[in-house]
C-alpha cells in the first residue's frame, strides 16, 4: 500500500471513497481500484485457462 503524503487528510487509508477531491487521496484510491481490477482479470484468465485444458476432446460427427 502506498503511503499518503497529504497534509489535509493524513489519516486517509485508501479503503473508502475520498470525501474531497484531493489529488493525493484520489490517486491512492484509483491505484487501489486498478490493482483490484488487474487481479480479477488475472484470476478470470487463469480460471479460463484451467477450464479449457480440462475439456474432453471429442471427434466431430460426420
Amino acid at each position: 500500500m502506498e503511503r499518503i503524503v497529504c497534509m489535509r487528510h493524513p489519516h486517509y487509508d485508501g479503503q473508502r471513497n475520498p470525501e474531497l477531491r484531493c489529488k493525493a487521496c484520489c490517486s491512492i484510491f484509483v491505484n487501489r481500484i486498478k490493482s483490484i481490477n488487474e487481479k480479477r482479470a488475472i484470476d478470470v484468465s487463469a480460471w479460463l485457462e484451467t477450464k479449457s485444458q480440462n475439456l474432453p476432446h471429442t471427434t466431430p460427427i460426420n
